[in-house]
């Protein structure tokens, strides 16, 4: 008797090793059968949380398996499924609980295997089926702003977009959505935030890039950027955007095959200069609300500059960091129609400014990861200079400048993994091609504030770990340069928080002695 997984059979977002190693099982006992030895492979849906894997799944990860109509086993229901399995003699089962009203009401979403389960239901047109987010059809949000202009016009485009929030969690009405609450605190991982995108997209006809949700930290925010993405393409034309890569990313990935990565970050530094840029002294964009809670600084997160990159990258860590206020402001210029930074000058001050103007009186803790740590010592430093130098600096696995030919190639190999390749189009390719060219000569200069290096204790291929001579503290944590925010990212979260107790406790000493 092997025990594999329904992830294996159905398919399980963020779980293809998962899944793959369940499929080896159940394929086992299909070569046991094909070869008359005994063997009986059961493909286990999720039994009530009690511990073990099940016990780690979130929120979001439950609402996600009800949405496709799996429910839990009861222990009971478990072990009457096994006696039945024992007495069949069939080589694979899958003995799993489907809620069948669930799965008509999510159809359109469903795994292959279960949609014949629901035929009526998913040959019905895409004119009179709803999507299974709540979210009205494309044409007839589309015919709803025909008519409606101003406050009217954007209050419909908030509730459509609520609409998909609430089908996305699980909700029955929008009426459960704040509007004004980020994201994260309203419970969205990175695949719930897919999910939102792609529903958003299917209700509207325009192709919103894979950040969507990051970058625009509240329904709010987002309802705002897919009005203005819809004024900008009237109906009945193609849709904009890129879903999926574009020419500039397979000429990323060949380059990189034919170990030509230098000439490839060239073509995308030239590039870069063809983009509309922000000089020095344009109004900085407001970071997000800080979420936690209302004491102590605002710690802001500046996500590397990568093109897979972004808010999306700290997901796990700030929800592991309850203890502090935290704002992760998207990088300006990599979403669609931003303007790129025309000089370091131009991003330092910007990003300086809106980190005052976010934090007010309470104090900044800035926090960079990988190359992002670039940009948090960079804001730091012109925040010393206004006189306003932040209590802390956190770099995460912060690579030397500039980058050399092993961190780009380990940095390309990450970028164009089939799990990270979602995040990253043309767009944003040329983004990292403008963040690469105004660090270009750039050396880190000493602050005055206390920082610590908080690096993967796993070497990420033949790459040496990061070293940072500014650092005053170096922190070592499990993981790699990736995992580290990933699958460990509680334990890099708990580590930052411990070294920023101590360090703002000491400052906090040094300042009334």
């Amino acid at each position: 008797m092997l025990f594999s997984s329904v992830a294996g059979t159905l398919g399980s977002p963020g779980q293809g090793s998962y899944a793959a190693g369940n499929t080896f099982l159940d394929a086992l006992a299909q070569h046991r059968a094909a070869r008359g030895l005994p063997a009986t492979a059961l493909a286990w849906g999720m039994w009530q949380p009690s511990g073990g894997m099940a016990g780690t799944l979130g929120a979001a990860d439950l609402k996600r398996m009800e949405r496709y109509g799996v429910l839990a086993i009861t222990p009971e229901q478990g072990t009457a499924l096994f006696d039945a399995a024992c007495a069949t003699g069939r080589p694979v089962l899958v003995p799993v609980r489907l809620d069948r009203k669930s799965l008509r009401d999510s159809a359109r979403a469903l795994p292959p295997l279960l949609r014949g389960l629901v035929r009526g239901t998913a040959r019905r047109s895409a004119a009179a089926a709803a999507p299974a987010t709540g979210v009205p059809a494309g044409p007839t949000l589309r015919d709803r702003l025909a008519g409606l202009a101003g406050e009217e016009r954007a209050k419909a485009v908030t509730e459509a977009v609520s609409a998909a929030v609430a089908g996305v969690l699980g909700h029955n009405s929008a009426d459960a959505v704040d509007a004004e609450t980020s994201f994260r605190d309203l419970g969205f991982d990175s695949l719930t935030s897919l999910e939102l995108r792609n529903a958003v997209n299917q209700a509207t006809g325009l192709r919103l890039p894979a950040t969507a949700v990051f970058d625009h930290p509240t329904p709010e925010q987002l309802a705002a950027f897919v009005d203005g993405q819809l004024g900008a393409v009237p109906a009945g034309s193609p849709a904009t955007g890129q879903d999926g890569g574009g020419t500039l990313v397979s000429l990323f990935r060949d380059a990189h095959e034919r170990h030509r990565l230098g000439d490839a970050v060239d073509l995308l530094v030239t590039a870069s200069q063809l983009r509309p840029s922000r000089d020095e002294g344009a109004a900085p964009a407001a970071f997000p609300k800080a979420s936690g809670p209302e004491g102590g600084p605002v710690v802001v997160c500046f996500p590397s500059m990568i093109a897979i990159s972004g808010p999306q990258e700290y997901a796990a860590f700030t929800a592991a960091l309850p203890s502090r206020a935290v704002s992760v402001p998207p990088l300006p210029g990599f979403s669609p129609g931003e303007e790129l930074p025309a000089s370091l000058t131009a991003l330092a001050d910007a990003q300086a400014q809106a980190a005052l103007d976010l934090a007010g009186d309470r104090g900044l803790v800035l926090l960079g990861r990988s190359t992002g740590g670039w940009i948090a010592h960079a804001v730091a430093r012109r925040l010393a200079e206004r006189g306003a130098a932040p209590r802390a600096v956190v770099l995460i696995d912060t690579l030397a400048c500039p980058l050399d030919l092993d961190d780009l190639s380990m940095v390309a190999d990450q970028m164009l993994a089939p799990e990270s390749s979602v995040w990253m189009d043309d767009h944003r390719l040329i983004a990292m091609g403008g963040y690469l060219r105004v660090f270009d000569g750039w050396a880190p200069e000493g602050i005055g504030v206390p920082t610590v290096l908080v690096r993967a204790q796993e070497r990420s291929g033949s790459h040496d770990r990061p070293r940072w001579p500014l650092a005053d503290t170096v922190v070592d944590v499990p993981g790699d340069h990736f995992t580290m925010l990933g699958e460990h990212a509680a334990t890099t979260a708990r580590a930052v928080d411990e070294w920023l107790r101590a360090a703002l406790a000491a400052d906090r000493g040094g300042e009334s002695g």
